[in-house]
């Protein structure tokens, strides 16, 4: 996923407010994110990751795996409670 310079202006405009980028991130991000994403955003591993989303959410729910052994997507709702986990 990239930045269009309409999301660039978007979070200028948010930071400029005083407005928390992270508290919205819901604006910028889709539906569902693959996990690699994630660990990008999070700085962390995707097995770290892996292995925290099985211990702590709902297969099926908070996220899936359209093929077996395919690429993971986690709801977004999920991506934005572990990003807060991880920026402490």
């Amino acid at each position: 996923m990239s930045l269009t310079p309409r999301d660039i202006l978007r979070i200028e405009d948010m930071e400029s407010r005083g407005i928390s980028i992270i508290d919205n991130l819901d604006l910028l991000l889709p539906e569902d994110v693959t996990l690699d994403f994630l660990s990008g955003v999070c700085n962390k591993s995707r097995d770290t990751l892996r292995k925290y989303l099985v211990r702590n959410y709902v297969d099926g729910r908070d996220y899936h795996q359209k093929v077996k052994g395919g690429k993971l997507y986690v709801a977004r709702a999920t991506a934005l409670e572990i990003r807060r986990h991880y920026v402490k």
